[in-house]
């Protein structure tokens, strides 16, 4: 793989516009604060900057006869949607993050009535406009999952019954295929695999559910059990959870697509690119395949989980400060380098941590700690890079590898990590729209329209993720762990 000396060439690149803005705003808030005016006001603590997205969305939403809902981007456009990647879905669980944090019941409420809103706009089901399809960032997956985050929280139990049903409909729409299984509404060919809408983030959701239902791993974080939704027949829907999301781990295995003495995978057999990341690519398959084997002990599982991480390791690109960075897609990607959740290190070193987790073997961390070298190499957030662009958000941005960076203090107590989590929310702050106590975030969701700039409510894009950072920084630093914790992320005690 080439590429490296792109790579040195974007490490340098400045991005003028966002430093002025930045610099622009400190100048507002030193003027405001000297005229007693009520604009925005330098600096805010984490928990005052979480409860100030907390009331731009509180004042963003819209009551309907079922509940609560909250458009996509207030101002700029009234579309709302109910996936979990930038609708209604992550409102809701900010919401139980930040009743969590604060105790305050109206958090808890609004959360409740949007998941009642959310429970009605799910009877659609898949192929609606609002809900395309079972993934768990795109369809029914990640809406059952918000349903039964609302439910453990203390939410009422017509909504734990709402999720259960929702959950079941997902295991009951998994179509045979091969030796495994997968979720398709045209032709096989068209079935995704991924993280986002495909089969590895619909089994990390289904291994989610298996768990609770079972009651293993952690009781949450408010005190309530991990299985509490209470229904009939719970063993019997977590050994179908377990076993759906086998077949689709069988599915992907044998799909893996053999090179560089490891394996990869399209996002589907009917699309041309390939992408070796998170989101879409090899790295979100093989962490599920590795989560899978975590969950049942199928050698199978972590073989091919390993053989991806190969992969990966084999086509990084490594500078002369040892970071590595993997390129975004193949073919005439390869001199693209991201550095997010959906495309860079703060997704695909989640393969690396789950394999040293479940191997016990270290060697696996050493690309985590490159990959977070290969970013701060880059000289984020003051810096730009190409692959870093104007967007602040989880999927792509600051918020995302704030989280990041708190989830590697978690596991080896670096102050250092942590030292850039807190420089990574002292640039959030600065990049804030604050006005009247509201903080929004106006950014570009997509790298190839930087001028498409806006306000977003959303977790993977907008003010609920952000404001998600916000409160996982202040739990950090107050010794409180996170209570939401999204089925493909491997945070839980760490942040």
């Amino acid at each position: 793989m080439t590429g490296g000396d792109h790579y040195s060439r974007m490490r340098s690149l400045p991005d003028s516009p966002s430093l002025r803005r930045r610099d622009f705003l400190k100048v507002v808030a030193a003027g405001t604060a000297l005229l007693g005016t009520s604009g925005f006001r330098w600096p805010r603590n984490s928990l005052e900057m979480a409860e100030a997205a907390g009331a731009w969305l509180r004042a963003s939403r819209r009551e309907t006869r079922f509940g609560l809902t909250w458009p996509v981007a207030p101002g700029a456009s009234n579309e709302e949607v109910f996936h979990l990647y930038s609708g209604t879905p992550g409102v809701i669980l900010f919401l139980l993050e930040l009743h969590h944090a604060t105790g305050d019941e109206a958090h808890l409420r609004d959360a409740e009535a949007g998941a009642r809103h959310l429970l009605h706009a799910a009877s659609g089901g898949p192929g609606s406009p609002q809900l395309p399809d079972w993934g768990l960032y795109t369809g029914l997956a990640g809406v059952a999952y918000t349903l039964s985050e609302v439910h453990a929280a203390g939410g009422d139990a017509e909504i734990g019954r709402g999720a259960e049903a929702l959950a079941r409909r997902v295991m009951d729409d998994a179509r045979s295929l091969g030796d495994g299984v997968a979720w398709f509404a045209g032709e096989p060919a068209e079935a995704s695999y991924d993280i986002v809408s495909g089969s590895a983030g619909i089994g990390l959701t289904l291994l989610h559910f298996h768990e609770r239902w079972t009651g293993i791993g952690e009781p949450g974080a408010g005190g309530e059990a991990a299985g509490s939704m209470g229904s009939p027949g719970r063993n019997a829907l977590a050994a179908s959870a377990l076993e759906v999301a086998q077949g689709a781990g069988r599915l992907l295995a044998a799909r893996g697509r053999p090179e560089h003495m490891g394996l990869k995978w399209p996002m589907s057999e009917a699309y041309p690119r390939l992408m070796p990341n998170f989101s879409h690519g090899t790295a979100g398959v093989a962490y599920f395949l590795a989560r899978l084997y975590e969950g049942t002990g199928d050698e199978a599982f972590l073989g091919t989980a390993e053989a991806g991480a190969r992969y990966l390791d084999a086509v990084s690109t490594r500078d002369a400060g040892g970071g590595c960075l993997l390129f975004h897609h193949e073919p005439e990607g390869e001199d693209l380098f991201y550095l997010g959740w959906c495309h860079g290190p703060v997704g695909t070193a989640r393969l690396f941590q789950q394999l040293a987790k479940v191997t016990g073997e270290p060697a696996w961390l050493d690309w985590v700690w490159e990959g977070a070298r290969g970013m701060r190499g880059q000289g984020i957030p003051e810096i730009r890079p190409e692959g870093y662009w104007n967007n602040v958000s989880q999927c792509c941005g600051d918020a995302g590898a704030g989280d990041f960076f708190l989830a590697l203090h978690g596991s080896t107590g670096s102050p250092d990590h942590l030292r850039f989590a807190q420089h990574l929310g002292e640039y959030l702050r600065g990049e804030a729209t604050e006005v009247g106590g509201e903080a929004q975030w106006i950014q570009a969701e997509n790298r190839t329209q930087p001028e498409n700039v806006m306000a977003q409510t959303g977790w993977m894009q907008g003010a609920a993720g952000v404001g998600a950072f916000f409160l996982h920084l202040d739990g950090v630093e107050k010794g409180r762990k996170a209570r939401v914790v999204l089925p493909d992320a491997p945070f839980r005690g760490l942040i």
